[in-house]
């Protein structure tokens, strides 16, 4: 789906009602991403929502996790990765979802240890 959704905002001029403001967010702030996704560009506009927090001056922590041979799907660790596309039973279509099942394993498992940090760091005094 990547690149249906990369030509849609390619034929959209001014995308300013269609961007989330982020800094309205009342608390810490955490992306991940896989550099691989397939889906849809989740790594470059994960980077926009951190630059966006960090131009507005957003008081929370934020945070961005991304992984280089990650696609679409990061899950819990410690399960098979071999997922990398699979057929939708209902639309009879194809989605490729991108990474390595290595890439996924890693991925998988070092953002569960991080989300938890970050999670613990920033919920606790809240």
């Amino acid at each position: 789906l990547a690149p249906i959704f990369l030509a849609s905002l390619a034929a959209t001029p001014d995308t300013t009602a269609m961007t989330i403001p982020v800094e309205k967010i009342n608390g810490a702030v955490l992306l991940l991403s896989g550099e691989d996704d397939q889906m849809w560009t989740s790594t470059p506009f994960s980077e926009l929502v951190i630059e966006r927090l960090r131009e507005r001056q957003f008081p929370h922590p934020f945070q961005h996790l991304h992984y280089p041979d990650a696609g679409h799907l990061i899950l819990s660790p410690y399960l098979p990765t071999p997922v990398t596309a699979s057929g939708h039973p209902l639309r009879k279509a194809y989605f490729a979802y991108g990474g390595t099942p290595q890439g996924g394993a890693f991925a998988n498992a070092d953002s569960w240890t991080n989300v938890f940090r970050f999670l613990d760091q920033n919920l606790k005094a809240h």
